[in-house]
């Protein structure tokens, strides 16, 4: 029996596979495939132990033990089991997704964009240069030329740079 780790790790790199191929058929371009299977491998147990020590400081549900008129003792007994009343804890909920979806994403991205960079064959220094680029809201404003004033650049922001183009 595989633990819970090594399983989710072999699920994500199976699934950076089925991507980059579908990557590959749904567009020209040839995805580093070995590259993305390879950052799967090892940026998923650090990931997977990070959502761990989330859940246990900011427990997701909260748990309360249903009284009975027997009392606890008695039902167990007599064989019955306790019942136990799971309740979501919005509050932990929701810290758990803005940290993950702010601080922990900006250093998968970091991690992926320089990671991949390097495993296939691109100078550290090059691959550092990469993640420098790409530290800040990629494409969210365009800069109006006559003024020098950020426009909101909604094709960008709706569509990103997918090469989708609306008319």
């Amino acid at each position: 029996m595989l633990s819970p780790t090594v399983s989710a790790t072999l699920k994500a790199a199976f699934l950076a596979l089925c991507s980059a191929l579908i990557a590959t058929f749904l567009t020209d371009k040839n995805p580093p495939l070995v590259a993305l299977v390879i950052f799967a491998i090892f940026s998923t147990p650090p990931n997977f132990k990070l959502q761990h020590y989330l859940e246990q400081w900011l427990p997701g549900y909260d748990t309360e033990k249903q009284e009975s008129r027997g009392g606890v003792n008695e039902r167990i007994a007599a064989g019955e089991g306790v019942t136990i009343k799971r309740r979501l804890n919005v509050t932990n909920t929701v810290l758990k997704v803005i940290i993950d979806q702010t601080l922990v994403a900006v250093v998968n991205v970091a991690l992926y964009l320089g990671c991949v960079q390097a495993l296939q064959g691109v100078p550290l220094r090059d691959c550092l240069q990469v993640v420098k680029d790409q530290q800040r809201i990629p494409c969210a404003y365009k800069t109006n030329r006559d003024y020098a004033t950020p426009v909101p650049d909604w094709k960008s922001i709706f569509w990103g740079n997918s090469g989708i183009e609306m008319v």
